[in-house]
């Protein structure tokens, strides 16, 4: 489970939705009356020029309601990620391992944090935990591979590589990692090969086009080792170029508002698996009311008020979607 932004697929299917439902309502009538009920808590307010501290007041407000769930504390060690506490977020996120460990999600998400805040020696005690399943997992090994390399122990870093490449040959991380490896090992013509699968299998990746490069030029074929450091610079070049168009139009608040709207759909729905309606009511409202403009928050309570019958209820969150 993880915090996700509508895409155009996803508005399309709204549109469609949208129109059923309306006819739905008005096809029952509007005038159903059903049982209805009362939150027994309330979230802290929000504002967007402090949503820092609106977290901080989340984390603590859920501390109680999401201490056995397991995806409910995920999405919160996500979002505490993304607005750069990080230290909560690791907190959060072993909560979450601890309730489930067979999640290769939660697992990873907790291995990326913990290895960017370089606190290597507790990602291989987490290593040590691993099921025979996640064992299974090319991305999870390939974490596995990072943390050892980076460890110094090359050639245990080569042995879980391979295991990798060996479950996924067409996984071109895998190769390429498997390939600066053998690289760094002296066996240059193993790393040629995997450097070549590699790049055949994502012509995007800028860094296997430069370690394919300096196998190349080891092995003696200068033309093409020049041709492939061309192609190196050239996707160098188109990424940087992206990066900087995405934060040249970039809208700061409005990407917060998303961000903490997807939060309280994820966690609303989360709810209502669970049975928890009346937090699952509170969370689905507050997306809506945090960014007006996050269709899928509309949609969520939407579903939630038919399924409960509400049509009253319903209609009125229809008609501030369209």
């Amino acid at each position: 489970m993880t915090l996700g932004f509508s895409n155009s697929d996803f508005l399309s299917s709204l549109r469609w939705r949208v129109m059923l439902n309306y006819l739905i309502i008005s096809l029952l009538g509007a005038t159903n009356e059903t049982d209805s009920f009362g939150a027994s808590f309330e979230l802290p307010h929000f504002n967007a020029e402090n949503a820092h501290a609106y977290v901080g007041l989340l984390n603590e407000d859920l501390n109680t309601s999401l201490k056995d769930d397991a995806d409910g504390l995920f999405l919160l060690a996500q979002l505490n990620s993304q607005m750069g506490k990080k230290a909560t977020a690791i907190q959060l996120g072993l909560q979450a391992r601890y309730l489930n460990h067979n999640d290769s999600g939660i697992l990873l998400f907790v291995i990326k944090l913990l290895v960017r805040e370089d606190r290597l020696e507790e990602v291989q005690a987490l290593f040590k935990q691993l099921t025979e399943t996640q064992k299974q997992k090319p991305e999870v090994l390939v974490q596995w591979g990072l943390v050892e390399e980076r460890l110094g122990d090359i050639d245990k870093a080569l042995e879980i590589y391979t295991q990798a490449v060996r479950l996924s040959s067409d996984d071109a991380l895998s190769q390429m990692l498997l390939g600066k490896a053998l690289l760094k090992q002296g066996e240059t013509a193993s790393a040629l090969t995997h450097l070549e699968a590699a790049c055949g299998l994502d012509g995007q990746q800028a860094n296997a086009y430069y370690a394919l490069s300096r196998a190349q030029l080891k092995i003696g074929d200068n033309a093409s080792a020049i041709q492939s450091l061309k192609r190196f610079r050239r996707l160098k070049s188109v990424e940087m170029s992206k990066a900087d168009q995405v934060n040249a139009d970039r809208d700061h608040d409005k990407e917060l508002r998303h961000l903490i709207a997807s939060f309280h759909t994820e966690l609303g729905a989360d709810f209502v698996r669970k049975g928890q309606l009346p937090e699952a009511e509170v969370h689905l409202k507050r997306a809506t009311t945090v960014a007006t403009d996050f269709p899928k928050g509309f949609d969520y309570l939407v579903n939630y008020y038919l399924q409960k019958r509400e049509l009253k209820e319903a209609k009125f969150v229809l008609e501030q979607l369209v």
